[in-house]
């Protein structure tokens, strides 16, 4: 029973006294929350490198501004001037299980913040294997294994809102990439949480957005400029160049050149691109 096993996790008075609060609370792991081992010990599960100043730090394409620039990819014809909090993201789940999830979902997430677009998460629905309860039940989100509203607080470059939320904010300012054509949801429909029809909003949505289709994992490899001025895209192609021309003496990066030494999330750019190409022909 899912509401007895919600109430036998319930926190205590006594350990809620025992956390410290902490001004990055999403990246810090407490679970004696859930009755799990003591704040020192849960710190051996941390993974993760914590860069405080990320919080606040915002994307050169994070856009605060209601006018539109002459660079800018979006265009007049959609009736309103857009900015980062009406731009968005969206991505489709993948269909295997949720750590497949979990890494398309993480990746979708710095892909939004690097992009300063608001993130739109796919409809609830049903994961392979997690299959208890009622169907009600079933129907999962991202935002009931990840802490979203923390996130959302928490990091002044992240936005996320739900399906529903972007499609009825939106609805009748969507054109055909294509044809230019206004275009409704399927149906004119907005709840799509656990529809058997859900193809047809993927449909709908390849159609009015903008989809990477030469994009190849094996050949390709994403990376943001500084500035979202021109010279950004001709300083990070240099970056490239250098790499490949081995013009800083150093020879073509090697996969075991990083084994047991990772470069920091922080570390220069060009250390981190040596990183990422390294073993790519």
């Amino acid at each position: 029973n899912v509401d007895k096993v919600r109430k036998r996790f319930k926190p205590s008075k006594q350990i809620l006294r025992k956390i410290e609060t902490h001004p990055h609370q999403i990246s810090d792991l407490h679970c004696a929350l859930y009755n799990g081992p003591e704040y020192s010990i849960a710190q051996d599960l941390v993974y993760w490198h914590d860069i405080p100043s990320d919080s606040i730090y915002l994307e050169p394409f994070y856009d605060t501004r209601r006018e539109i620039s002459s660079h800018d990819e979006v265009l007049p014809r959609f009736g309103k001037e857009r900015d980062s909090r009406n731009k968005y993201l969206t991505f489709q789940p993948d269909t295997g299980g949720f750590n497949n999830n979990r890494m398309a979902f993480e990746t979708a997430l710095v892909l939004s913040v690097a992009m300063g677009r608001t993130l739109v998460l796919p409809p609830r629905h049903q994961y392979p294997l997690l299959t208890a309860g009622s169907r009600k039940d079933q129907l999962l989100s991202f935002d009931d294994f990840f802490h979203l509203d923390s996130l959302n607080k928490e990091y002044d470059s992240v936005n996320i809102i739900t399906m529903e939320k972007f499609l009825i904010r939106e609805r009748g300012q969507l054109r055909n990439s294509n044809t230019n054509e206004i275009l409704f949801p399927p149906t004119n429909q907005t709840y799509w949480d656990g529809s058997p029809e859900i193809e047809t909003l993927w449909n709908y949505l390849e159609n009015v957005s903008y989809v990477a289709e030469n994009w190849s994992r094996n050949e390709c490899v994403v990376a943001f400029p500084s500035t979202s001025e021109p010279e950004g895209n001709i300083n990070l192609m240099n970056m490239l160049g250098d790499l490949i021309n081995e013009n800083d003496g150093r020879p073509f990066p090697d996969h075991l050149d990083f084994q047991g030494k990772p470069v920091s999330p922080d570390a220069p750019s060009i250390e981190r691109l040596r990183e990422v190409m390294a073993g790519r022909s």
